[in-house]
């Protein structure tokens, strides 16, 4: 993952330096693991500015450092060391570190859902992809680990950050129903689960306003 032959010597540097000074600076944060590390950092909270808290107390930011961090980071995601939450995940929209994930974490299967997809049209294909591998990047593992409540989970996040016309595209679900990803007693439907999302994302609403004391 470190070299790779498309990509030309300068990259490849560019990444070993970013992938350096990123670890260095997430040794420096609390915790045991490196998730643990970008959690306590508050690089994950921070989206798309993460790359100033490294880069604090250095002088301007320059673009070249910020690449640098940046194409390091997409070692760690891409080889699972770290998962961003789904609010920092939606907010990046880098399709480099997509595409890489997909290559890194389960290449045959992403492969093999491509080509399900492709009766869809471009826009749909890269929407399920994209989902797909989303949910892969925050949870860890493999396509075939997906579950329902996965799918759930990250509905109601582009419902709550306002990917709706995203989270109502059903294909990344069709094609885990097809594949056998799911079980058979799985909803047919992603429109089920978006009510079940809904309602769920709305019960959390209640229990953070619900006033102490009361039922």
């Amino acid at each position: 993952m470190f070299t790779d032959p498309g990509a030309g010597l300068t990259r490849d540097k560019t990444r070993r330096r970013g992938l350096s000074k990123l670890l260095d600076w997430l040794e420096g944060q609390p915790g045991e693991t490196w998730q643990d590390r970008w959690m306590a950092s508050g690089a994950d909270a921070a989206g798309f500015e993460w790359t100033d808290l490294p880069l604090h107390g250095r002088g301007t930011p320059k673009s070249h450092r910020r690449d640098e961090l940046a194409t390091g980071l997409v070692l760690l995601v891409a080889g699972q060391v770290i998962r961003p939450s789904y609010p920092w995940l939606l907010r990046q929209r880098v399709t480099v570190m997509l595409t890489e994930a997909r290559a890194a974490s389960d290449p045959v299967a992403s492969q093999r859902l491509e080509q399900l997809a492709q009766h869809a049209t471009p826009t749909a294909r890269s929407d399920a992809l994209n989902k797909l591998t989303w949910i892969v990047i925050r949870k860890g593992g493999l396509v075939s680990d997906i579950t329902v409540g996965d799918c759930i989970e990250l509905t109601t996040a582009l419902e709550e950050y306002h990917f709706r016309g995203s989270a109502g595209r059903p294909l990344f679900y069709a094609l885990l129903k097809e594949t056998g990803v799911l079980p058979a007693s799985a909803p047919l439907r992603l429109r089920v689960l978006r009510i079940e999302g809904r309602r769920s994302a709305e019960h959390r609403r209640r229990v953070r306003h619900r006033v102490p004391g009361r039922p």
